[in-house]
């Protein structure tokens, strides 16, 4: 996970500022409309995922890029079709993936590990198949959220000074990063639930 984020920051920090704009704003539209596209979203969510899969497994080099593409391709047009089984079983596998994370750094390991993580996706694609507007709200909100402060991220990179200061500040207290995330994404969760309800959309 840690590796992933610092590629990630590696990629902003070598990619040029204004790619600050586009995420910015994708960002804020997955916030405030992600359940009004809701379809594209989980489908992207697979590709991403897919794409995430292919990279790690893959030998570095070029390679990674193609097996990135090609599974990432493949996960999107597995979740086209049945896409609103799709977003059940996106709950599973995202909170499934953060059970393994958070059980691997406390310490277990081997087929424990395994059958805890599969017990996790397992319950967790049965609420996630219940409560589907949720999930689809939930995952919309964190990826917007995400690719809005990323946005913001790439410009203060430009201050060595500012970005200094976040970056110790992040390294001596493990809940900063978390809290940044969260705070947008939980108050983009609160916002569009209200919307869904107002409007009686039915996912």
């Amino acid at each position: 996970m840690k590796l992933s984020v610092d590629e990630w920051l590696l990629f902003l920090k070598t990619t040029d500022t204004l790619i600050g704009v586009p995420l910015i704003v994708v960002g804020a539209v997955l916030m405030f409309f992600g359940w009004r596209m809701w379809k594209a979203c989980v489908i992207a969510a697979y590709a991403l995922m897919g794409a995430g899969v292919g990279v790690y497994f893959a030998a570095p080099g070029q390679s990674q890029l193609i097996f990135g593409v090609a599974l990432g391709g493949i996960a999107a047009l597995a979740a086209y079709y049945p896409v609103r089984q799709a977003a059940g079983l996106l709950g599973g596998l995202i909170g499934g993936a953060l059970v393994v994370n958070v059980l691997q750094n406390a310490g277990l390991q081997g087929l424990p590990l395994w059958l805890a993580g599969g017990a996790a996706v397992f319950g967790l694609s049965a609420y996630s198949f219940i409560n589907r507007p949720i999930v689809v709200i939930g995952v919309t909100a964190f990826l917007g959220a995400f690719f809005l402060l990323s946005g913001l991220v790439a410009f203060v990179m430009e201050s060595r000074v500012l970005y200094g200061n976040l970056e110790t500040l992040a390294a001596q207290t493990a809940i900063v990063v978390p809290f940044v995330l969260m705070v947008p994404a939980i108050m983009s969760c609160f916002y569009q639930l209200a919307e869904v309800r107002r409007f009686s959309i039915e996912f």
